[in-house]
């Protein structure tokens, strides 16, 4: 009943956000941007790396959202449905140049992807396991990326998409997918080298 009473929550807000009133529009956006700001947020930050264009993107997800409201259907939660608007935004202010500090998007494919896709490949260990994160360093780490590298990490262990779901967004193929996040893993397994005695057991024990 609870998820059953969410959706009617959020069918209305929908409602008041089109409403021809504008007091009750705009009491309605506040209560938007108050319930989803801090995720989406922490999901900018994440993709972009750095906090001025975590703030560019946070604030123009919330536009393109109002604008585009006539098209949400309510099949996903609009949390769901603002990630999605976050990730496609991200990935045009990376080809565009429109971050401040980010570089452009390389959309270079490479043609040996699939066969660089090995067992070895291990995915990233829970980001939970206080051995091996923390997540502070997590953070740092993701900040050592390069954009696609950071992109692809964010949405495959972050968002938790499939390998599929990533190369549709990021319009690649799937062994392109695959060699980003390889490199991506190795670099940031390189990156978190520097935290292994803090992390180490015997730093705990004594």
């Amino acid at each position: 009943m609870a998820q059953i009473h969410s959706l009617n929550d959020e069918h209305g807000l929908v409602q008041r956000l089109q409403s021809s009133d504008a007091a009750l529009r705009n009491a309605a956006f506040r209560e938007f941007v108050r319930s989803h700001m801090q995720r989406l947020y922490t999901l900018a930050y994440k993709l972009s790396g750095n906090a001025d264009d975590a703030d560019d993107l946070t604030q123009e997800v919330f536009v393109r959202a109002v604008e585009a409201l006539p098209q949400f259907s309510g099949s996903s939660s609009l949390a769901t449905w603002l990630h999605r608007i976050a990730v496609n935004l991200h990935i045009d202010f990376t080809r565009s140049g429109r971050y401040r500090y980010s570089a452009a998007w390389d959309d270079e494919r490479d043609n040996n992807a699939t066969t660089t896709w090995t067992a070895n490949a291990a995915p990233l260990p829970d980001a939970s396991t206080h051995a091996a994160f923390q997540q502070t360093h997590f953070e740092n780490a993701l900040k050592t990326l390069s954009p696609q590298q950071r992109t692809v990490v964010v949405l495959r262990f972050v968002q938790e998409y499939s390998l599929e779901e990533i190369a549709e967004e990021l319009g690649v193929s799937v062994g392109t997918v695959k060699t980003l996040v390889f490199r991506a893993v190795r670099s940031l397994r390189e990156a978190l080298r520097i935290y292994e005695k803090e992390f180490s057991p015997s730093q705990h024990l004594s």
